[in-house]
Formats: C-alpha cells, sequence, structure tokens
C-alpha cells in the first residue's frame, strides 16, 4: 500500500517552551499534524450550525459535557521519558480542564477585546476508570502498551511514521470511540521535512443528517496523536498546550488564520489573520486589516508557545458544541458511563461481513462478530431469513441467506449486571430479475438495491462499491454509489457491480446511460514530489454471469475526470461537476434474456468514482398488427353458424383489440 500525505502540515520543534519554524514542500508549516479538513465538511458543518441556531430562536444553547480520556502509552523503552507517569496524565486533565473552562494559564492576562470573547465551552475531561472488558482501572486513564512484545519496530530516533501508527498501532489498540476519546503517547512521529512533531488528531465525521454530505469517522482510527515529551506538564517543555489544541481540531475547529494567507477559520469573533504566529508579541500583531486589536496570536488554535496561548472564542466554542452534538461518535459519548468504577451491563454491539460467493449466486454467507462492551457473559442471536435462524455462541459464522434485501440480525448480550439488545438489517444482494426501462437512482435504503449484486477480487470484502449521502448527480437526489478509492486500496483489483438479469426479447436497439463524477488524486505519494493516481472506470454486458463479457466502456486518466486538474485531499462533487455518458447495447445482446450490465472499478488507490442514475431503456416504438382469421367451415346453410377464430399477430406482444364485420349474419 502506498503512503498518501493528504495535504498534511509539517510538524516543529520545541525549545524552551517556544515552537521553531521549519519548512515543508507543499504543506502548510506548522507544529500541529492534522490533515486540513475538505470544504465539503465546513459547508456541512456550516449548515449544521445554521440549523441549530434557527431551532433556538437564534441563540445556540451550552450543554455542559464530560468527555472520558485513555491514554494508549505506547513505548519501546520502558523508561520515564516514554512510558509516563500518571501524575502527567492527570497534569494534562487538569490543563485541558483549564483551558476548555477558559481558566487557564494567562487566561486572566488578555487584552480587554479578547478577554470579552473568552468562553467557557462547558467541555470537561475525566480519566476513564472503566475497561471495556469491565475492568477497573488499577492506574485511571493509563493503557501501556509495550511494542517490544506486540512485535513492532524500534522507533529510533525518529519516531513511528503515521502510516505505522494509522495503519498498525490505533487498530490494535483503540478501544471504542463512542465511549472513550482515545490519545496515543508515543516515543515520536516520523516527519519527511526534518523538523519534530509534536502531534495530530482527526477531525470529527458529522453523520446521519438529513441532507447532509456524509464524511464518517473511522472507529479504528479516532483519536489524537502525541510525542510523550509533549503531553501533560513537563517541565519547561510542555505545558500540556499540545494536547489543547489538537482536542479543539478533534472538537471541529480549524486553525485561526484558515490555513492559508489572510484566509477564514469560519467562525465569526477571531480576528482574520495573514499566516500563523510563533511569537508572542505583548502588543497588537495588525495583519490582513485586522486593527486596531490585531491577530489573536493567544487563541489555542494558532501556533504560539504554551506559556502564550490562553483562550477559546465564543464562536469556537459554538462549533464545539455542534460537534458535540452531531459529529460521529462524539454525539454518543457523553452518555459514557466510563468515568466511574460501577461495573456496567453490556453495550451490544457486532459487525456483519458477507463472504465472496460465487457469480450469480443464489444465496449468500454472513459471520458475525460480537463487539459488545464490559464483557458479557452470553449472547443470543436472531436471523431473520437465515440458517440456522438462531445462535448462543459468541461470534456465529456461516449464516445462509436465501432471499435477496434487508434482513434483520438481533444480538442480546447479557453478563451478572443484565443484558442489551441491539437490531442490525444486513442487506443480502442477490441477483434477480428486472424489466425495461430499468432506472436506479441508489436513493432505497438497501445498498446494493434489490436485485444488484457485488462481487468482490481484492480479497478483502469490505473493499467493495458502497454508498454516499448527501451527493448526487445534478443536485437531484441525495445519494449516489461509489468506490472510495480514496480510502480503500483495491490491490489494482477489479471489483464489480451488477445489475438484475434483464430480459431483452424482441427488444431491437436500446441504450444504457448513466451519470459519473471523478477527478483524480494529485500530490505526494511516497516523497514530496507531486504525482497522479490514475483510477478506471470499465463498463462491461454480459448474459451468462460473466462466463463471457463484453466491454462497453473504459475511461481512465483524465479521460474519466469530470474535474480538472487533480487535487489532493478527498474530491466531493458538486452538482455541477458530473457527466453523462451513454453507451449502446450491442446487436448480440438484444433479443436475449439475462442480461447483465457490469461496473467495474480498476483502482490505483487515488479517488472515489461516483455513479448515479444507471438507466437501460428501448425506444419507445409502436407495434403494428397484421390481421387474420380462420373459419369452422367455408360454406354454410341458411339459419345455421359458423365459428370464427381470431389468428391475428403484432410486431411485439399480441393484439390488444379486435373489431369483426361479418356481412348477412346475426349479429354483424
Amino acid at each position: 500500500m502506498r503512503l498518501k500525505l493528504l495535504s498534511l502540515f509539517a510538524l516543529l520543534l520545541v525549545l524552551t517552551n517556544v515552537k521553531v519554524f521549519s519548512v515543508e514542500k507543499n504543506k502548510n508549516n506548522g507544529w500541529c499534524g492534522s490533515s486540513i479538513p475538505s470544504m465539503a465538511w465546513e459547508d456541512q458543518l456550516q449548515r449544521i450550525m445554521a440549523n441549530q441556531r434557527a431551532n433556538a430562536n437564534g441563540r445556540q444553547q451550552q450543554i455542559n459535557y464530560t468527555i472520558p480520556v485513555v491514554v494508549h502509552v505506547v513505548y519501546y523503552t520502558n523508561n520515564a521519558t516514554q512510558n509516563i507517569s500518571a501524575a502527567r496524565l492527570q497534569s494534562q486533565i487538569n490543563t485541558l480542564n483549564a483551558d476548555y473552562a477558559g481558566t487557564g494559564l494567562n487566561s486572566n492576562t488578555l487584552p480587554s477585546a479578547f478577554s470579552a470573547l473568552k468562553a467557557n465551552t462547558g467541555i470537561t475531561f475525566c480519566l476513564a476508570k472503566l475497561t471495556p472488558n469491565n475492568v477497573v482501572m488499577n492506574i485511571p486513564g493509563k493503557d501501556s502498551v509495550d511494542a517490544r512484545a506486540k512485535g513492532w519496530s524500534n522507533p529510533g530516533t525518529t519516531g513511528w511514521d503515521r502510516t505505522f501508527i494509522d495503519g498498525t498501532i490505533k487498530p490494535a489498540t483503540i478501544w471504542d470511540p463512542n465511549y472513550y476519546l482515545n490519545v496515543w503517547v508515543v516515543p515520536g512521529i516520523a516527519s519527511t521535512g526534518g523538523g519534530t512533531i509534536l502531534g495530530y488528531a482527526t477531525f470529527p465525521g458529522l453523520t446521519g443528517l438529513g441532507g447532509m454530505p456524509t464524511d464518517a469517522g473511522n472507529p479504528l482510527n479516532d483519536g489524537f496523536v502525541c510525542r510523550s515529551t509533549y503531553f501533560g506538564t513537563n517541565g519547561t517543555t510542555s505545558l500540556g498546550r499540545t494536547a489543547t489544541h489538537e482536542i479543539g481540531h478533534w472538537l471541529g475547529l480549524r486553525h485561526i488564520w484558515g490555513d492559508a494567507t489572510c484566509a477564514t477559520d469560519y467562525v465569526d469573533d477571531t480576528p482574520t489573520a495573514e499566516t500563523s504566529n510563533y511569537t508572542c508579541y505583548g502588543t497588537a500583531h495588525v495583519t490582513c486589516g485586522n486593527g486596531p486589536n490585531g491577530d489573536m496570536y493567544q487563541n489555542f488554535m494558532d501556533y504560539t508557545g504554551d506559556n502564550c496561548m490562553a483562550l477559546f472564542t465564543v464562536g469556537q466554542s459554538a462549533r464545539m458544541q455542534t460537534t458535540m452534538l452531531n459529529g460521529d461518535f462524539r454525539k454518543n459519548i457523553k452518555n459514557s458511563p466510563v468515568c466511574d468504577t460501577v461495573k456496567q451491563k453490556p453495550a451490544a454491539k457486532f459487525t456483519a461481513l458477507m463472504q465472496n460467493a460465487a457469480l450469480c449466486a443464489t444465496s449468500k454467507t454472513f459471520d458475525f462478530t460480537d463487539k459488545s462492551l464490559f464483557a458479557p457473559t452470553s449472547w443470543s442471536w436472531t436471523f431473520q431469513g437465515g440458517t440456522p435462524s438462531s445462535s448462543t455462541i459468541k461470534n456465529p459464522t456461516g449464516i445462509v441467506f436465501n432471499t435477496s434485501g434487508l434482513h434483520d440480525v438481533t444480538l442480546t448480550a447479557t453478563n451478572a449486571r443484565g443484558s442489551n439488545s441491539i437490531t442490525i438489517q444486513v442487506n443480502v444482494p442477490i441477483v434477480g430479475t428486472g424489466t425495461l426501462p430499468l432506472a436506479e437512482g441508489f436513493e432505497g435504503t438497501a445498498f446494493p438495491p434489490l436485485g444488484w449484486d457485488v462481487v468482490n477480487r481484492n480479497g478483502n470484502p469490505a473493499v467493495n462499491w458502497d454508498v454516499i449521502t448527501g451527493y448526487s448527480a445534478y443536485g437531484t437526489g441525495n445519494k449516489c454509489m461509489r468506490f472510495d478509492n480514496t480510502s480503500l486500496d483495491g490491490k489494482f483489483q477489479k471489483d464489480d457491480i451488477m445489475t438484475p438479469k434483464i430480459n431483452f426479447t424482441g427488444v431491437t436497439q436500446a441504450t444504457l446511460k448513466f451519470d459519473v463524477s471523478h477527478a483524480p488524486y494529485f500530490g505526494p505519494v511516497t516523497g514530496t514530489i507531486d504525482e497522479h493516481l490514475w483510477d478506471t472506470l470499465e463498463v462491461l454486458i454480459t448474459d451468462n454471469c460473466q462466463t463471457t463479457t463484453q466491454r462497453l466502456y473504459r475511461k481512465g486518466d483524465s479521460v474519466l475526470a469530470t474535474v480538472m486538474p487533480g487535487q489532493g485531499d478527498e474530491f466531493y462533487p458538486a452538482a455541477n461537476q458530473w457527466r453523462t455518458d451513454s453507451v449502446a447495447i450491442p446487436v448480440a445482446y438484444l433479443n436475449k434474456p439475462n442480461v447483465q450490465i457490469i461496473f467495474r472499478n480498476y483502482g490505483d488507490y487515488g479517488h472515489t468514482i461516483y455513479i448515479d442514475n444507471v438507466n437501460i431503456s428501448a425506444p419507445n416504438l409502436t407495434p403494428s398488427a397484421t390481421a387474420n382469421f380462420t373459419s369452422s367451415d367455408s360454406t354454410v346453410c341458411v339459419g345455421g353458424s359458423l365459428t370464427y377464430t381470431n389468428t391475428s399477430t403484432a410486431t411485439a406482444g399480441s393484439p390488444d383489440s379486435v373489431r369483426w364485420t361479418i356481412g348477412g349474419g346475426t349479429p354483424s
């Protein structure tokens, strides 16, 4: 897997509590390593905030939150520098609570113009006392992780790189982010720019809101990473403000200068600034016409030293409150009970994984994995439409479903404290039949849609086509399907999604149309030189479940793109960034049953391919009829009777009406 650096910041050395400037090509300079959030993310947050203000009659209501913190102290050498003490952990919590309450160091020495804007955010932090396994922690909040025992490499003097931290350390150690703010304290974080990285955090995914873009959080990656010497109070090296700044990102704040020259941080009460500040001037530092008060270099989201930072503003507090109400994981953490030592009944959770199956299989097999918290001791499962229909083992495997569509799966997890149940619908994709015209906009509750099927070829069933909410072709609708090449490494394999089987009998002409949107990746791949990563979309046709196929369409690189040039950050399409492509159904597949269209992603780990409004239609030709009939005899006596039989035919279907005229007959 290639390392793809999505506009990461360089991170810099702190000497005697002053953060020192360093340069890294094509990246914003500074000591913070959190990735710049996309504009789609920002647009989404702004709309949510506006909606909340409207619902609160123009004034957003502040709620008090307590966030449980677990600190995964990952050490290679078991000494006080790497395996930091419980006292250091508590000192960091003390700093966070004072800073977020507006009572931290220097908070009473701000200029009067800024002091009036200082906020008590209503957010406090506690060290977790209960593990996900329902065990009371010996040292609150501390999860010691011995890197040598895990078989991980020596970080040396440069530290582990972000690929290793995010791809190996985090997934192996993370506790459920719905219940814990995960912090990783590591000996060092490698930098490609020559500076010393202090830390970085994940921005919140804002999900579950109708009509809003979706940028879901990653349950294996969410949290904050910090170099061990800069966590908590550590002599003159650290006063704990690195965590204050990075957790500000975790709560939805951007840098105060907007990550560009005289840009916006989308907060009304923070002055526009030309760039980041590293100097605590002591007097007004005027840039971008922000006089007389100048830059708010005392803000926690600037780059000044720990002994200069002093405030979050009321506007920044409003953003954090919005994040706590709506953010992925953050909106659940307020209900977490883990700051107490009282053991809990289970919190039922599970995951479902569909096994790879033969093409056009008439059944699908699923494996289910219990992810319940707080140490259940027994499990009760029910599988609607599954064989078997129930189970009492922890992780049932090989559950077979013979009908397509949504099926309820319920888990009840129990321990000595009580029981808890959860029901999740799993979608079983089995190839079905469709009729002309076929029109699919992916707006339904199930994906793949009923009768569609997915074919995984990369070896990982979790890497495949899916649906995204909040984006649709030309702004019509609210969903489309995608292959997320930005996040998912398809290993240069071809992964398919197939339409239902369509009967083309009697059809002499047909057309496939669909809407597509794509922008290629362009940025640093394995170093500092910007490169393109090109993804490819193929469309194929089959009438025998891919025993044979014919290619209808293949586009890649700039030919596939609807937006150029490429970009480093993930691409989310605007309404006007789509293209409608059209291909004719080949003559060889006309007048045949069981015809399927295949959309195939051939990924280069570049950027997402979006597909919407798949339509297959035949011209609306008016059929013609040819009249004909037979008679029971050719002659008849006066007063006798004859029987006439209609044998008329039509170019499509059969005649739908007849009219007889019988000269001299009764009736006539």
